[in-house]
């Protein structure tokens, strides 16, 4: 039976790539990026693996981690302290790669 791999205690050194969108359309436009982001991973652990000369492995996490959606006040140096309405969301996805050196074989 398949048992689910301990992904954060099985690697040591991780590389994150993480996505992030600003603004009152956040939602939908973090989607689109977030996938755009996403379908480049692969070709991000071929790129990794191919420059380390095949030292390194690279093992994507497939379940990305996104964060909660942020509401926080836009601020200038002229608005900085004033209460004016002005908000904007915040959306962030990170993208987890674990790293390891590839084991010799003898």
């Amino acid at each position: 039976m398949l048992e689910p791999l301990p992904f954060f205690a099985a690697y040591k050194h991780f590389l994150c790539v993480n996505v992030a969108s600003y603004g009152e359309q956040a939602a939908g436009r973090h989607h689109l990026w977030d996938g755009w982001v996403e379908s480049r991973l692969r070709w991000l652990v071929l790129a990794v693996e191919k420059v380390s000369r095949g030292t390194l492995l690279a093992h994507p996490w497939p379940h990305p981690y996104e964060s909660p959606k942020h509401t926080f006040a836009k601020a200038t140096k002229s608005q900085a302290g004033a209460d004016n309405g002005n908000f904007s969301t915040a959306r962030n996805t990170t993208h987890f790669i674990g790293l390891r050196p590839k084991p010799s074989t003898v």
